[in-house]
């Protein structure tokens, strides 16, 4: 799967039982940010895929195998017993600008400069603070998170 996110953790308040990300577009496919369940559960696997790292109570709602064979009913069928509300919030340039009139190299430039790429914030509240234990605040991956329909 190919990255389409730039994801770091901001802050997380396990009391709140709340994570803020911080999102950066960093590939051209990728046309919007979502604010929807599914995207906000794959955030939230996405750190364990290749890490070996675990989350017991995460598991427990979604199968390992089920996250690692990418079971996207599983995916929507959980998604609300894991995230209670998601919000999307402080975006910054966006919508990307029509970039079809520009040369091949103009294009390669404006991806390659972070400031110039669309990023925003998202605010996970999760049903229980256990479900975001293995989140680090600055933590970062690229991810290939994506709205499940």
């Amino acid at each position: 799967m190919s990255a389409l996110f730039d994801v770091r953790v901001i802050n997380k308040d396990e009391k709140k039982s709340t994570v803020d990300l911080h999102l950066t577009i960093i590939n051209p496919d990728q046309k919007t940010f979502y604010n929807t369940k599914s995207f906000a559960l794959l955030l939230l696997i996405d750190p364990f895929l290749g890490s070996g790292s675990k989350n017991p109570a995460l598991f427990k709602e979604v199968p390992l195998d089920d996250i690692l064979n990418f079971n996207l009913d599983i995916i929507k069928k959980k998604e609300s017993k894991v995230i209670k509300k998601v919000e999307l919030h402080d975006v910054k340039n966006f919508p990307l600008p029509d970039l079809s009139s520009y040369t091949d190299d103009q294009v390669r430039a404006f991806w390659s400069d972070k400031k110039k790429l669309p990023r925003a914030e998202l605010t996970i509240t999760v049903k229980d603070p256990a479900f975001i234990v293995h989140l680090k605040k600055g933590q970062s991956w690229e991810s290939g998170a994506f709205n499940v329909i």
